[in-house]
């Protein structure tokens, strides 16, 4: 199977588009990664090529990308501590924040594909 078409949501979209952007900025000009990107690209829509949340859920993976280093870091010496404790909460707010952001620009765009969390996040 070469490739598999769903449907997602403007959110969703938005959301993998910055991961592959920050994966970019941070891992350098993978071939794999370039090539998916373009692929989304090629599909975005001007009002959302516009907008600010594209930006907005990049400086978002950013941080989480750097939460994410120093836990495995951590993780990798076993260093279980109060730190890493705090990062991983930290991690989960931030998370928290993403749901967020991409529960707006499906709002906005009036999508019928939603993502669900537990009352607990919201």
């Amino acid at each position: 199977m070469n490739r598999i078409t769903i449907e997602i949501s403007p959110g969703e979209f938005l959301d993998r588009l910055a991961i592959l952007c920050v994966k970019r900025d941070r891992m350098g000009q993978v071939a794999a990664l370039l090539k998916e990107i373009d692929a989304l690209e090629c599909h975005l829509d001007r009002s959302l090529q516009e907008c600010a949340w594209l930006h907005e859920l990049m400086a978002l993976h950013r941080q989480m990308w750097d939460i994410n280093e120093q836990r495995k870091h951590l993780a990798a010496a076993r260093l279980f501590t109060k730190r890493y404790l705090e990062l991983t909460v930290l991690e989960s707010e931030w998370n928290n924040q993403r749901w967020r952001i991409k529960n707006r620009i499906n709002q906005h765009c009036g999508s019928e594909l939603r993502e669900l969390k537990s009352a607990v996040c919201q």
